[in-house]
């Protein structure tokens, strides 16, 4: 093999760029491989933990299923940015023991983890969350 173009600087530089740049992103899921945007389902439980932090806001909830059985579900939503951008969330929103309705998209894989759509409250207050799936037309 040939490496002679390792020894040249613009070669060099943008070999080690793109890694630079692409090794963060093969690490981060894409939503549509880990949750199915053509379901949605609704539960109930109380948050067990709330962590409003980057990549994702994260609501832990315990939910009794219909055995009488305390389901552990996690719910992933955006990144805490988008909130501070467009409102709908803050650090004290939820707290451990509040009551909360959640709808979204559920894990491909039968675990219980959803991407959230929508939240009421513990109060009633409601937020309504836009689909992470975006349409790209082909060119």
């Amino acid at each position: 093999m040939n490496f002679s173009y390792l020894y040249k600087p613009l070669p060099l530089f943008i070999t080690l760029t793109l890694g630079v740049i692409v090794n963060p992103a093969t690490g981060h899921h894409g939503f549509s491989n880990h949750f199915d945007p053509n379901q949605e389902t609704s539960i109930e439980g109380t948050v067990t933990q709330y962590e409003f932090r980057n990549p994702h806001v994260l609501i832990h909830i315990d939910v009794i299923n219909l055995q009488g059985n305390t389901e552990k579900w996690l719910i992933e939503s955006a990144a805490v940015t988008t909130f501070y951008r467009e409102g709908g969330l803050s650090q004290d929103s939820l707290k451990p023991g509040d009551l909360i309705i959640v709808r979204g998209h559920p894990s491909r894989h039968g675990a219980p983890e959803m991407r959230l759509n929508w939240i009421r409250f513990p109060n009633g207050d409601e937020m309504q969350r836009g689909s992470p799936v975006l349409e790209v037309p082909f060119l």
